[in-house]
């Protein structure tokens, strides 16, 4: 459940707001991705190892 604030008003807005700040992230990927012509998975998968070795590392 999300929590509300005065930015966003009440729950469902939070979620939608959420939902349309990481479509948009995710859309600058994809575009960054093809520029640098590489595959948007590959950039995924190494994102994701370089988080968990940063959660390792912190906890």
């Amino acid at each position: 459940m999300l929590n509300t604030d005065s930015n966003t008003g009440n729950p469902q807005q939070a979620q939608q707001r959420l939902s349309h700040e990481i479509t948009h992230e995710l859309e600058q990927c994809l575009a960054l991705c093809q520029q640098l012509r590489i595959d948007f998975y590959d950039c995924l998968a190494h994102a994701r190892i370089e988080f968990e070795r940063h959660q390792r590392e912190q906890g």
